[in-house]
């Protein structure tokens, strides 16, 4: 799904460049972000609910989850 908004993004360039996107490039781009944002909001949900139940921090199960998807980089802290 973030790929989808990535591939978008190059292929339509900045939405501030020359005439900007058009109504179809930005309502597709619009879906893909948001697709992207659920998805990302229920693994999220999942994270701490998982963490609460472990009585871990949800940084730590986070980091654990990350490293497990070969994806050892920092936790979302927003």
């Amino acid at each position: 799904m973030r790929a989808r908004v990535e591939e978008l993004s190059r292929q339509y360039g900045r939405p501030t460049d020359g005439e900007g996107w058009s109504a179809e490039q930005h309502a597709a781009w619009q879906a893909a972000w948001s697709e992207w944002r659920q998805a990302v909001g229920v693994v999220q949900d999942a994270i701490t609910e998982t963490a609460a139940a472990l009585g871990e921090p949800r940084w730590a199960v986070e980091m654990a989850l990350r490293a497990a998807a070969g994806r050892p980089d920092t936790p979302n802290t927003a």
